[in-house]
């Protein structure tokens, strides 16, 4: 797998099978995390960047070890894109998050829910069927959600994608195109694909405020999705300096730990600046 023309020298735990036994392990701890109720919902605000008081919030999963130590997602992602539990954890984040907002009563209707969806769940025909049900049992309006979809996971199964994302739309779902510019094709799904909002990957985002090219390239992102209607989100807005910048871009919204670093979804769902009075 590393190539020709090469010596190798082998040490048992580096090797290629000690990872893999690794994710397995990983993976076999992912399914008895979302049987025994081990997997946490956290929240980071979304803000807008001017002349809005809407408030939004992406929803990210975390994992609790048995000790209660909190999993990352960089650690048990991966594993559960491999080994197809992804799907599972999708619809746990869906069924909570739903529920969660349930019980919070009735939110401000400038109030967006932000959930992510995999490659996976794009690709599966029941699911459009599973996340329509969920929200019917919830009674949480459709309007408040925005199902951000990547790339990767477009390009994974096109027709399926293209009926997942119209049924989401008809319900009055809006869809978020995320982590764009980091593929080579992802002008191109903005054409097929009718969006409500882009996000700006934030590898570009990051370095703009000392980088020329990167300020360029947002800014372009920005431009195009202005004329096709839809939002702009910057990501990964780590600082003051770059947030005074996406602003004077007149980008739409911004995320990032200098914004807000995410905290548990209970806690979000209780603010009063999140929820309605009565």
């Amino acid at each position: 797998m590393a190539g020709r023309n090469r010596v190798s020298i082998y040490r048992p735990e580096q090797s290629e099978a000690v990872e893999r036994h690794r994710e397995i392990a990983v993976a076999a701890g992912i399914k008895l995390a979302i049987e025994e109720g081990r997997l946490r919902l956290f929240a980071q605000r979304i803000v807008a960047c001017s002349g809005s008081t809407q408030d939004r919030y992406e929803i990210l999963v975390r994992m609790v070890d048995r000790e209660g130590a909190i999993i990352p997602p960089s650690v048990f992602i991966p594993a559960a894109e491999r080994y197809d539990l992804i799907g599972a954890i999708d619809r746990w984040v869906i069924r909570e998050t739903l529920s969660v907002v349930g019980r919070a009563g009735r939110l401000d209707p400038q109030t967006h829910i932000h959930l992510n969806l995999s490659a996976a769940s794009i690709g599966d025909v029941s699911f459009a069927t599973y996340a329509i049900e969920a929200l019917e049992v919830s009674g949480v309006v459709p309007e408040i959600l925005v199902f951000e979809i990547t790339e990767t996971a477009l390009v994974s199964n096109m027709a399926v994608a293209a009926h997942t994302v119209g049924r989401l739309r008809e319900i009055g779902c809006q869809i978020a195109l995320d982590d764009f510019g980091a593929g080579l094709s992802s002008f191109n799904y903005l054409r097929q694909f009718p969006v409500d909002m882009v996000k700006i990957d934030g590898s570009f985002v990051h370095n703009m405020t000392v980088n020329a090219v990167d300020r360029y390239i947002v800014n372009s992102i920005h431009q195009i999705a202005q004329e096709l209607g839809a939002q702009t989100v910057a990501e990964v807005v780590e600082d003051q300096a770059t947030f005074q910048l996406v602003s004077s871009l007149g980008i739409t919204f911004a995320q990032g730990y200098a914004i807000h670093r995410p905290e548990p979804l209970d806690a979000v769902m209780s603010d009063h600046k999140v929820c309605a009075e009565a």
